[in-house]
């Protein structure tokens, strides 16, 4: 069996931008590639694609502002491995992608990054015990994050505010282990943590760097081979610290809330093909805000404010996955961290239909949206409800057996405060794509 070396060390010191960090990752999904391929368990998919892109809105401002950008087109790369190892009680699979956005015109230099990720999931099992790891590790630049480019599940975190510079970077980290004990047949038990990160490159920007801890006790009960249903029982802990931006004196803020919550989850397999989850509950979240003179932890504290509010928190999936058509739906509502550096309420769908037409050409409609305010009542008066949504048509054709072309429309639309005072942005994207594929 080949030997997986993974250095982290030398993805996250990799300048924002620059060829290294390209060099890097890619000279390490062709090693892995490469000793994977030797090892008869291991199975290795990758692929590469090159794009073209036309933007009316590139940075999604309101037509009034100052900040808005002229209309442009840039070029994207990316590379993509899935690294999948299989054994009757140890499954890993390893997902390191990487992508560079070019823009030709001189203006735009600070709209490029370079986008780092790291996806892996581990699972180990035994006769009546399972586990499961999961660690995700990322790197990206503002721009694609901000508006829900960082990945195809998450329509991003949604922080307004015209002051907020695009050629920020952010860092992130998800690990999330996870332990199941089947007490019986029919019964279950699992006990899950989450740890999860962000950090930001740029300071007096109004972002916060936050953290997320958060541990979940689940029972699930199977009445038959197709229905089951259980309760999950959950507490976090959230924290967040920024530097407002004010040029004289420093002003520290800190936020902290701790949240308890219960959920009665359902699931029911209509059939092979399709699928159905269900979760409703109520969370309840205290939050406090400290307001510090500096950075420095024994400067006097200006003020401290605090509030509770008690929250529906729900989630809907529907799933269908056939030869000719692949449908997913998700609504859901919860409470997420922003990049503001407090908790919101977060009423989201996520839709993805995929229709195949052929053998080689297949049509793809995606839809995001959400819909989110801040958790406490005092810090909402103060920030805006903040929508976004974005839109995907898509017709890839796969001419041979390693080459796909696709063209691609995109529709956003963004706006954040209240009555009068909203402001709405809406941009149009056209592009082209052309990937070869490693099966």
């Amino acid at each position: 069996m080949g030997y997986l070396v993974i250095s982290l060390s030398k993805v996250r010191c990799a300048a924002p931008g620059s060829s290294i960090s390209v060099a890097v990752l890619t000279a390490l999904v062709a090693i892995l590639s490469v000793q994977t391929a030797l090892a008869d368990s291991w199975n290795t998919k990758a692929n590469a694609s090159v794009s073209w892109n036309y933007n009316d809105n590139p940075t999604l401002r309101p037509a009034d502002s100052p900040l808005k950008r002229e209309a442009t087109s840039y070029g994207r790369a990316r590379a993509t491995a899935v690294l999948e190892y299989a054994s009757p009680t140890l499954a890993i699979e390893i997902a390191p992608r990487v992508t560079r956005t070019y823009y030709p015109n001189k203006e735009d230099k600070d709209l490029e990054s370079t986008n780092i990720y790291l996806d892996t999931l581990t699972e180990y099992n035994l006769q009546r015990n399972s586990l499961d790891l999961l660690f995700d590790y990322s790197r990206v630049g503002l721009l694609t994050d901000e508006f829900g480019d960082g990945s195809p599940d998450d329509p991003g975190t949604g922080a307004p505010g015209a002051n907020f510079r695009v050629d920020d970077n952010v860092q992130r980290y998800d690990i999330s282990p996870e332990w199941t004990h089947q007490l019986g047949e029919k019964n279950q038990v699992s006990v899950g943590l989450v740890f999860f990160g962000s950090d930001y490159k740029l300071e007096k920007t109004n972002r916060a760097d936050n953290q997320n801890k958060q541990i979940q006790i689940s029972y699930n009960h199977n009445l038959n081979n197709r229905m089951g249903f259980g309760i999950t029982v959950l507490g976090r802990r959230f924290e967040s610290e920024k530097l407002a931006p004010i040029p004289i004196i420093d002003i520290n803020l800190k936020n902290s809330s701790d949240s308890i919550g219960v959920t009665l989850d359902l699931n029911y397999i209509w059939s092979e093909q399709t699928s159905i989850g269900l979760n409703v509950g109520r969370t309840k979240t205290d939050s406090k805000r400290d307001v510090l003179l500096s950075a420095d932890p024994t400067a006097p504290l200006v003020s401290t404010s605090e509030s509770g509010i008690t929250n529906t928190i729900f989630s809907f999936i529907f799933s269908h996955t056939g030869y000719r058509n692949t449908y997913n739906i998700l609504i859901s509502r919860g409470i997420v961290p922003s990049s503001l550096g407090i908790e919101n309420t977060q009423t989201s769908i996520n839709v993805s239909l995929r229709r195949r037409l052929s053998e080689r050409l297949t049509a793809i409609l995606s839809l995001n949206g959400f819909d989110q305010e801040s958790i406490s009542s005092q810090q909402r008066a103060f920030n805006s409800k903040y929508r976004f949504l974005t839109g995907n048509v898509s017709l890839a054709w796969r001419f041979n057996r390693s080459w796909a072309a696709s063209g691609v429309y995109t529709y956003r639309q963004n706006s954040n405060g209240t009555g009068s005072n909203s402001q709405r942005a809406d941009s149009n994207q056209l592009g082209v794509n052309l990937t070869y594929l490693w099966d």
